[in-house]
């Protein structure tokens, strides 16, 4: 499989990823406890990370199990449009009930028009992908995971610093 390598490079930036946002969350300067918004914003990005480093490896797995390329592309855009379901659905549910309980995100206008429709539309890729067979495709959705994951991290070291100021 050609896109091996590139593969692997993904999930590896994924873990190194979920692994400096735990190490930034340890070494917190404050003397005020975690925030429901900050617990939130810290599982959006552990979701999206570790989901890159699992999405990552999945067709490389396949590939030594199954062998044909065919199906790699099938059967690791089943799982990753499910993945985006879920993601979509616990995150949505979230959502509402923090902002129900008067915890207002950052930016909820972004998580509206940016977050749930890219993370719909990643989905919809990956569903149109299981008739395509396409790493195109597939990469694209390893990439919304990251993106998102970025934006999250950025959001949040950018309200954190703006609060300690």
């Amino acid at each position: 499989m050609k896109e091996e390598g590139f593969l692997l490079t993904l999930a590896q930036v994924g873990i190194a990823f979920a692994g400096f946002s735990g190490l930034i969350t340890v070494f917190r300067k404050s003397e005020k406890p975690w925030t429901l918004i900050e617990i939130a914003a810290v599982k959006l990005i552990l979701q999206h990370t570790l989901g890159l480093f699992c999405f990552s490896l999945l067709p490389v797995f396949i590939f030594y199990w199954h062998g044909s390329e065919k199906q790699i592309w099938r059967i690791s855009s089943i799982a990753l449009a499910g993945f985006f379901w879920v993601v979509f659905v616990y995150n949505w549910q979230q959502l509402r009930r923090l902002t129900k309980d008067g915890h207002v995100p950052a930016h909820p206008k972004m998580l509206k028009r940016i977050f749930f429709p890219k993370t719909a539309a990643a989905g919809i890729l990956q569903i149109f992908n299981i008739f395509f067979d396409q790493f195109l495709l597939y990469s694209i959705g390893l990439a919304c995971l990251i993106f998102s994951a970025v934006i999250q991290f950025w959001v949040s070291t950018m309200r954190h610093t703006s609060n300690e100021q």
